[in-house]
């Protein structure tokens, strides 16, 4: 009797296991990904700004996992956005932005030895798909490989406003993978944050700059071209005098009403999302590349190593809103987002990434990595955020180096590096010995790497943002 008993629960275990064994796993939820080129955190209300610019994206913070001070790898839109695509730092992967030399270009793709994250969920079943702004995220520099579309001409984002018929073919991806039953990898990228300011619809500018304005508000207000190739970046900037502080707050404004318009758009996703029944599963993050200079240390745009061209928003809902309402306040590097997904997928990580997954510090299981490093267009100068205190050998305003307490100074005024800080040898010699290094492991991938050509068409995308 007790043989045959024993037998019968071995049979009723196997018969169980064989259960759970053929029913079918649960798929992977889809992966979002929305990077809004030249978005400053700290022009988010979510992240302490007063005027009224992001109403949908501070709801969606409620939701999400929320990175108070996310530092982006560089501040430059190639480099910062492939370390987001392989989870290397920019003088590893080398990819950055190019500089013109008359009719020449040191446009250098990825290395095709290098793994990107697209291809990575597309060897584990994913489709891809990347609805992008062109310019300096364009096939050219490898950021399609991996992905099955990789388009800058189906969404027209500066069309949406007027048109919400722009975001069709993203829905038609979200319902190919309901009808294939496969999880979908989406890569949202546009450039409404991006100077010259003037692509805001007129509802927004008028929100915060209200009445007439002698200064430019609109592409129709900038002044003729003094030259045949005189582009808008160049008659945009030709119109404001940085020394006048109301040109000064004219400019942010128009920055503001582009802040608000990227969040129209964030708003519009989200409901295509939630009319496909793609939302709540979805594992949706939103970021950006790097912010935008508007005189705090002397200058403009996006080049330098200050905390305004670096501190991006990053925030991470997951599926079903688990974790909702947290928000991180250590330091985190924007580009370990990759294997942050990858292991909240369950995708093993490709060989040799610099980046960490977050999911440890989430867990209470870790810290976040540290040290943070950041680096200039071309990696000849670093930044470098450890025990307290901020470092960079970037030259500025006729400084050599810069050192900045993080806590005491947040908004990096007051340069400490005159003063003989205790705090100042030992991070010259770090950030020394990090480029040192980090030329050494980029030298692995350089023979990949050779010089490309520029087409027409990407030329005229990268002289319509000012860099050409």
């Amino acid at each position: 009797m007790i043989r045959k008993a024993v037998f019968t629960l071995c049979l009723l275990g196997l018969g169980a296991a064989a259960v759970l064994w053929l029913r079918p796993r649960p798929q992977p939820p889809c992966v979002i990904l929305m990077s809004i080129d030249t978005l400053r955190a700290d022009h988010l209300g979510c992240y302490g700004y007063a005027r009224a610019t992001s109403p949908h994206i501070d709801a969606f913070a409620g939701e999400a996992v929320q990175f108070m001070q996310a530092c982006s790898q560089a501040p430059s839109t190639a480099a910062s956005h492939m370390s987001l695509f392989t989870g290397l730092l920019p003088p590893v992967h080398r990819v950055t932005n190019t500089h013109a030399r008359d009719h020449t270009t040191d446009l250098r793709p990825l290395s095709p030895s290098i793994p990107t994250l697209a291809e990575t969920l597309k060897a584990r079943g994913f489709l891809t798909a990347g609805f992008h702004g062109g310019g300096y995220v364009s096939p050219e520099f490898g950021f399609g490989r991996g992905f099955d579309l990789f388009d800058h001409r189906q969404v027209r984002w500066d069309r949406l406003w007027h048109d919400h018929r722009q975001l069709e073919p993203i829905r038609a991806w979200l319902a190919r993978s309901r009808r294939e039953k496969k999880p979908l990898f989406l890569f949202l990228h546009h450039y409404l944050c991006h100077d010259p300011y003037v692509k805001a619809p007129r509802p927004l500018v008028e929100r915060f700059l209200p009445g007439p304005s002698p200064l430019p508000r609109w592409r129709r207000d900038l002044p003729p071209r003094l030259r045949v190739d005189e582009t808008t970046h160049e008659r945009f900037w030709r119109s404001f005098d940085g020394n006048d502080e109301s040109h000064r707050r004219h400019v942010i404004s128009l920055y503001d009403a582009g802040v608000a318009h990227a969040d129209f758009v964030f708003q519009r996703v989200r409901l295509l999302l939630e009319e496909e029944k793609a939302y709540d599963r979805a594992l949706v993050i939103l970021l950006a590349d790097h912010g935008e200079e508007f005189w705090e240390h002397g200058d403009i745009l996006h080049w330098r190593l200050f905390r305004e061209s670096l501190h991006v928003p990053l925030l991470v809902r997951f599926p079903d809103a688990a974790m909702a309402g947290r928000k991180i306040a250590a330091p985190v590097r924007m580009f370990d987002i990759m294997p942050t997904l990858l292991e909240h997928l369950g995708v093993p990580r490709p060989a040799g990434l610099q980046a960490a997954s977050l999911m440890p510090l989430l867990r209470g299981d870790a810290p976040a990595p540290a040290p943070l490093a950041s680096f200039s267009n071309g990696f000849a100068f670093a930044r470098i955020l450890d025990r307290g205190f901020v470092y960079s050998n970037q030259p500025s305003g006729g400084t050599e180096e810069w050192l900045f307490a993080a806590a005491a100074d947040p908004l990096e005024t007051r340069n400490l590096a005159g003063s003989a800080h205790p705090q100042l040898g030992r991070l010259r010699q770090a950030a020394a010995a990090l480029l040192k290094q980090q030329e050494k492991l980029g030298a692995a991938y350089r023979g990949g790497s050779a010089v490309a050509g520029m087409d027409r068409e990407l030329r005229r995308q990268l002289e319509a943002l000012g860099y050409l």
